[in-house]
């Protein structure tokens, strides 16, 4: 069994045992509790509990908090659970930007390609065996490509005959006859649209 006394300051703790000295002198805390380690012989001070010295302000349905808790302590407010309370409230999301629509610019139109004004038929071999200086195969082609588009096929062959015999074309011009008249008006207009194409 162990005794202790002392002056406030400290308590001398001796062993009861006889013939024995006191085996340690342990300062002592005021307010401190002793404690006895039996494995060692040994006694220790714990520290005096903590008090509390000003009023507690207690909110009714409050859970009391543990101070010495891992975790923060969750105040549940009155009258809300404390999975409510301790529920993070959602951040804030950013409204997400408009489309932007950016106007196509406008695409110019690709040239056409040149039409080639060429074609042979029996305006063309007319033309070339006219023996006129400027009737090579370039114009000869052209006078037969608008000669497609003007005349038909027998009005091609009958006009034909006239390139080497303008005075028979003439004829033609100034007779009375149906048939004359509506060739003379097709290859009238022939003669004007070749001169216009064919430069």
């Amino acid at each position: 069994m162990l005794s202790a006394c002392g002056d406030g300051l400290g308590t001398q703790y001796s062993s009861s045992r006889a013939g024995q000295a006191p085996t340690s002198y342990v300062p002592v805390t005021p307010g401190a509790v002793p404690v006895t380690d039996a494995s060692a012989g040994a006694v220790t001070m714990a520290p005096a509990p903590a008090v509390l010295t000003g009023p507690i302000a207690v909110t009714p349905g409050a859970v009391p908090v543990d101070p010495l808790a891992a975790q923060p302590p969750v105040v549940e407010a009155p009258g809300i659970p404390a999975q409510v309370a301790a529920t993070p409230l959602p951040a804030a999301v950013a409204p997400a930007p408009a489309p932007v629509t950016t106007a196509a610019a406008p695409v110019a139109p690709l040239p056409a390609a040149p039409v080639k004004k060429f074609a042979k038929g029996p305006l063309y071999d007319a033309c070339q065996t006219s023996g006129r200086q400027s009737a090579g195969p370039e114009l000869c082609g052209c006078v037969q490509w608008v000669a497609d588009q003007k005349l038909t096929k027998a009005q091609q062959t009958r006009g034909a005959k006239y390139f080497k015999d303008n005075h028979k074309l003439q004829e033609v011009r100034q007779s009375n006859r149906a048939s004359d008249e509506a060739f003379w008006s097709a290859w009238k207009d022939f003669g004007t649209e070749a001169g216009r194409q064919c430069r």
